[in-house]
């Protein structure tokens, strides 16, 4: 059934109940964890020994770190007592290390480091290393890293890497493995070494894959991903992102947390607002259970980009201030930055653009506060890059000896820091000098750029005098042309008067001329028609005389059948010739005109086989007529006829007794073509070349004369028909002739002749 709400509606409703699916997902997830949490709190509240305590305290402490920073605190460190009792370092630098979490996330850094520093006291085992101080130096890494501590952390990262690469059994410590691998990897993303960082990445995955542990294959997935972001690769990361979503289907909300802020940063990115909408929404509840302000900070700077990009002025505003609330009161000032930045791009859309200018002046302030930070960090980078690279080639020279390792190790490290100290402070200098040279440079510009501005102030008054100038040159040119004009005009009218009187005067003799070429062609006419019937009647009526001749018996007076066979093919000449060039005379001295009208081919054609039909039975050769009864041509009805029966007598003339001519039709959109074919002599490509501009007389099969005048009268006829004519024919094997005329544009005629001479 068809639903009667607005599309707008139905599509609202949709969101409403996708958001309430993943709500019911999100919450019976934190149901079932809260279940797992409260069995653990009654074990370890049950607890008879420190042993079991110490055991669910750690995982106690690590249930509530995401969600319960107090609650994680409090299990920390009633850990940490009775690890400490049972002399269980693992136990105790786990609880340690929540512990200084705990503080890091209130913005205690100091404090944190105090409580990992106090762990340092413990008696670690070095051969073989003891897997609780390679996790203390993880973690310490980790807390350096989050201070931005590249110069620190990466060292203490690699040192705690390198000590679990001689741990004998690694395998049964993956969750440290996958840590350490974990921790290189961001470390090298951010010093922007992105084929390390995945190669680390990569064995995180691994690793995390062996064990069957979905969150770790997740995290290790979007980390690789940020690095394709980084390297602008976002098609390669749009995949590894969905890779990693699709792993978090039956996980809790921790793992899609973390992916689904890269995920809709690359939807925006690709433009995809409608569907980044959607995702942002989803990830701005998830950030929210974790009640991390910088992530719910850039959820809401994410949802307003999307509101601004789709023009929800409005959604876009409420969003950027939520950013900036929940940024206001933590230490995180890049982020705080970029939240005022989001909000002054709103204010900026909307119109509010004194409100816009305040909050980019707070957003220029943090920038301009974190530019000596960036500063730092930078050299910071390069650094550590540059301690990475002494200390890699130097291992295999310091593997002798491990007291003198370490002692070596020191005295490189301080002149290192000298060195890197040292080439700062140069650097800076440079820096200061190539910074004053580009104010002198500026300076400079400026002062020519005022010159130039001088010089075009001149030109343009020297240019505005200029065109006064022309002006007044131009009104007197005008002055003097129209004078010119006046004297031309005068010139042209009494030149005008001249050609009028000289126009009447020819005028009067071409009527004198044409009453006179009337009076001519009227007689021309007349003798055309005294010839045509003084010359063709008497022809006409030998030729009768000569075809009663033929009923006498040949075998009682042979040399008389041979003498009217020679009469009859003389007189048939004779008749031919008289009438093509009556024809041609007729067309070319009147200069006349066809007079078209819709014809049937095969009447036409008809008519003319019954003249020949006499000469095509004496010579034995046989008509076969396969002309549409119903196809009509736009033609001269004298014309076509003179033009088959000449083309018909050509094919008669060069086909041997015994032979055949067809006759056949084709239409073409708006055109007829008529094909004459023989199957006679034919002709050679050079008699072709010639046909029309040289016509030779040739002798027929019979010993016929032509007289080379009826292909080129033929051709004459069909072009002022709007016809065409065009001759193929091979040596030895026929000729066909291809007449073009247009299609009738008539109804068909209702009567059809059928004629077949043979």
């Amino acid at each position: 059934m068809k639903s009667l709400l607005p599309k707008k509606q139905q599509k609202s409703r949709c969101y409403a109940i996708v958001v309430c699916g993943l709500l019911m997902f999100m919450a019976q997830a934190q149901v079932s964890q809260a279940q797992e949490v409260a069995i653990w709190r009654k074990q370890f509240a049950q607890a008879k020994n420190d042993s079991v305590r110490a055991e669910f305290g750690n995982r106690l402490q690590q249930a509530y770190q995401p969600y319960d920073n107090d609650s994680c605190r409090y299990f920390a460190e009633l850990t940490m007592r009775y690890a400490k009792n049972l002399k269980n370092k693992d136990i105790y630098v786990k609880a340690c290390s929540e512990l200084a979490d705990t503080y890091d996330r209130q913005g205690n850094t100091k404090k944190a480091f105090e409580i990992l520093s106090s762990a340092e006291k413990l008696p670690f085992s070095t051969s073989p290393p003891d897997t609780a101080l390679i996790y203390l130096k993880y973690r310490m890494a980790i807390l350096h890293l989050r201070r931005n501590d590249m110069v620190t952390s990466l060292p203490l990262a690699l040192q705690a890497y390198r000590l679990f690469e001689r741990v004998p059994n690694r395998a049964a410590v993956p969750i440290l493995d996958f840590n350490l691998a974990k921790t290189l990897g961001v470390l090298y993303s951010e010093l922007k070494d992105y084929p390390k960082s995945n190669s680390y990445y990569l064995h995180a995955y691994e690793v995390a894959k062996r064990i069957k542990r979905k969150t770790g294959q997740i995290l290790a997935l979007n980390n690789i991903a940020t690095n394709y972001v980084n390297a602008n690769d976002y098609d390669k990361a749009e995949e590894l992102v969905l890779q990693a979503l699709a792993l978090t289907k039956g996980t809790y909300d921790l793992p899609r947390m973390h992916v689904m802020p890269a995920y809709v940063g690359i939807l925006i990115y690709k433009k995809q607002f409608a569907k980044a909408l959607e995702f942002a929404r989803e990830n701005l509840a998830l950030q929210k259970t974790l009640s991390d302000v910088v992530r719910i900070a850039d959820a809401y700077n994410m949802l307003s980009e999307i509101h601004l990009n789709l023009k929800n002025y409005d959604k876009a505003l409420i969003c950027a201030n939520e950013a900036v609330c929940y940024m206001e009161n933590t230490a995180f000032t890049r982020k705080k930055g970029q939240s005022y930045k989001a909000q002054a791009n709103v204010f900026e859309q909307t119109g509010r653009f004194q409100e816009a200018l305040a909050a980019f002046k707070v957003s220029k302030a943090i920038e301009d506060s974190l530019a000596d930070i960036d500063r730092a960090k930078e050299v910071a980078r390069i650094q550590a890059g540059f301690d990475l690279e002494r200390k890699q080639n130097q291992i295999t020279l310091l593997n002798k000896n491990v007291a003198i390792q370490l002692l070596q190790k020191q005295k490189q490290q301080r002149q290192l820091r000298s060195l890197a100290q040292l080439k700062l402070t140069t650097e800076l200098k440079n820096k200061l000098l190539t910074e004053q040279q580009l104010v002198d440079q500026h300076q400079l510009g400026i002062q020519k750029l005022n010159t130039k501005r001088q010089q075009s102030q001149i030109m343009i008054q020297q240019q505005q005098l200029d065109f006064a100038r022309q002006r007044q040159l131009l009104y007197l040119t005008i002055l003097a042309m129209l004078a010119i004009l006046v004297i031309l005009i005068g010139y042209f009218l009494q030149r005008q008067r001249r050609a009028r009187r000289l126009l009447a005067t020819q005028k009067e003799e071409i009527q004198q001329q044409a009453q006179q070429l009337g009076e001519l062609n009227t007689t021309k006419d007349k003798l055309f028609s005294l010839i045509s019937h003084d010359l063709r009647s008497p022809l006409a009526a030998l030729k009768t005389n000569v075809d009663q001749l033929h009923t006498l018996p040949q075998s009682q007076n042979p040399l008389l059948a041979q003498v009217t066979q020679q009469v009859e093919y003389q007189l048939d000449r004779v008749l031919d010739l008289l009438t093509n060039l009556l024809t041609w005379s007729h067309s070319q001295l009147k200069g006349f005109r066809s007079m078209t009208q819709p014809l049937a081919v095969r009447e036409i054609l008809a008519q003319e086989l019954a003249q020949l039909s006499q000469q095509l039975v004496r010579k034995q050769v046989r008509v076969m007529n396969h002309v549409d009864a119903d196809l009509l041509v736009d033609a001269d009805r004298h014309q076509l006829g003179a033009v088959i029966r000449n083309l018909l007598m050509n094919a008669l003339k060069f086909s041997s007794p015994g032979g055949f001519i067809r006759v056949s039709t084709t239409r073409h959109e708006s055109q007829v073509e008529i094909q004459i074919r023989d199957g006679g002599t034919g002709m050679s490509q050079a008699q072709l070349s010639v046909l029309f501009s040289q016509p030779q007389v040739s002798v027929g099969t019979n010993g016929e004369q032509g007289t080379g005048l009826g292909l080129r009268l033929c051709k004459d006829l069909l072009t002022q028909q709007g016809g065409s004519l065009a001759i193929e024919s091979e040596l030895g094997r026929g000729t066909t002739a291809r007449i073009r005329l247009p299609l009738a544009q008539t109804e068909l005629l209702p009567e059809s002749l059928n004629v077949t001479t043979g």
